[in-house]
């Protein structure tokens, strides 16, 4: 990803960028470096995330922002518990998918207020969902189970159209600034 993030920065010419890689956790910048931080699609993968958004408060100026964008399970504990089941099941590495308010109350609980919120689905097709972890065939049949049980308790809206088995992945994008 830093490799496409460079070649797309130097493909618009925008040469004022640096992209590196880093623990969440201990970000390599100075207090008050950054004018944008940004986390996408790796929040769920945080074993601290209030630690991990500390830091990032931490790197920012004053006037920056931070920009959480991740998937987002159902507000329903119930449904949100079994969407974690199944996103763990698939993924084992994953922590946990928070719904959209939770993602709210980390970013309040870090001292930022959220000054825009949006959400877009993602339409994909489940094998190739599924194929993307590589799960065993045991795995894989139990993560179909779950994800195609009565009611969609996973709340990932999963129907069949023509002969594909598809889904929708809701994202939340968080923009925020210090209090």
């Amino acid at each position: 990803m830093l490799h496409e993030a460079h070649a797309r920065a130097q493909t618009l010419g925008r040469h004022n960028t640096a992209f590196c890689q880093a623990d969440a956790e201990a970000l390599p910048f100075g207090p008050d470096a950054c004018d944008l931080v940004t986390c996408k699609l790796a929040f769920h993968y945080f074993p601290r995330p209030q630690v991990a958004l500390a830091e990032m408060v931490r790197v920012t100026t004053h006037e920056a922002r931070v920009v959480l964008i991740d998937r987002v399970s159902p507000e329903d504990p119930e449904r949100r518990a079994y969407r974690n089941r199944l996103e763990k099941l698939r993924t084992p590495g994953k922590t946990y998918v928070y719904s959209e308010s939770q993602l709210v109350a980390a970013l309040d609980a870090t001292g930022l207020v959220v000054e825009a919120q949006a959400r877009y689905a993602e339409e994909m097709e489940v094998h190739e969902w599924l194929q993307a972890a590589e799960p065993d065939g045991e795995t894989a049949h139990a993560i179909l189970t779950l994800l195609t049980a009565d009611g969609d308790p996973a709340g990932l809206q999963v129907r069949r159209e023509a002969n594909q088995l598809l889904m929708t992945h809701q994202t939340c994008v968080l923009v925020a600034r210090r209090r």
